[in-house]
């Protein structure tokens, strides 16, 4: 998570955890959400999070760019869409990104959703559940 947020200029804050999962899937969810914040938040301060709430992990990442409209927060994770309006210079993407964290997190047996942030801003909230370490049979 830390990597990949000194690639944005985001900040960091939370617990470190551990989470038996896909290494590489994993790094490119936090990449697609750290770039989605880049390209999306305006230009201002990308954070993020990590912790354990009960039996999950939550990683958020948040911006303060303009959000999302409430018709448009499910689709924006569907595979190919894009919110309509102008591109900003640089977004030349495909409207994969969001569709690949839904994937990934689902593979996980967890969830992606969106949160909008007041005035303004998105944060993107992924729950995947913390598996108990194993425990050693004294039978």
């Amino acid at each position: 998570m830390r990597q990949e947020a000194q690639a944005v200029g985001a900040e960091v804050t939370g617990e470190p955890l551990s989470l038996h999962c896909e290494g590489a899937m994993m790094r490119h969810m936090v990449r697609n959400l750290f770039a989605n914040a880049r390209l999306y938040g305006g230009g201002g301060l990308i954070r993020a999070e990590v912790r354990r709430v009960e039996t999950q992990a939550v990683i958020a990442v948040e911006d303060d760019g303009p959000g999302v409209p409430e018709s448009e927060r499910e689709r924006i994770f569907a595979p190919f869409y894009r919110l309509p309006g102008p591109r900003s210079p640089g977004d030349t993407g495909l409207g994969l990104g969001l569709a690949l964290v839904r994937q990934v997190a689902r593979y996980h047996g967890g969830d992606v959703t969106y949160i909008a942030r007041q005035p303004t801003g998105s944060r993107f909230e992924v729950r995947l559940p913390v598996n108990p370490s194993p425990t050693l049979s004294t039978a």
